[in-house]
């Protein structure tokens, strides 16, 4: 039942990342001041910045007693799902190289959302607890 569980989730997750097609990270933005042409529409120049955050990544992965930022510039809050979006983990400030304790979890799936300054969500990526 676990397992037919965690597929399920899987194949929904991919189903939501393939449903984009083919359009950019810049296709799909909305918000900012300025904004410029190019072959999709029209680009705002805070995407850029969004961009380059979205490049954190959260490692070891899988990981068994912490998790830790790549690039944690901007990150003002991590919070952590389990596969049903019941929120488990938060963690507020956010420090270079700071390591961030899952030894109570549970081995299974999770989601690491990232949280700007601001409260806008900078990206979610996949972790694995064993």
């Amino acid at each position: 039942m676990k397992q037919l569980l965690l597929n399920f989730f899987f194949a929904l997750t991919l189903s939501f990342a393939f449903a984009q097609g083919g359009r950019s990270c810049f296709d799909c933005y909305s918000g900012g001041d300025e904004t410029f042409n190019n072959e999709q529409g029209n680009v705002n120049v805070g995407q850029i910045a969004d961009a380059q955050l979205n490049r954190t990544m959260v490692y070891p992965n899988p990981a068994t007693d912490y998790i830790k930022l790549k690039k944690s510039d901007g990150v003002a809050e991590v919070r952590i799902f389990n596969v049903v979006g019941r929120q488990v983990e938060a963690y507020r400030i956010v420090e270079k190289d700071q390591s961030f304790d899952i030894n109570n979890l549970p081995n299974g799936m999770y989601l690491v959302q990232l949280i700007s300054p601001g409260g806008k969500i900078i990206g979610t990526h996949r972790m694995n607890k064993r």
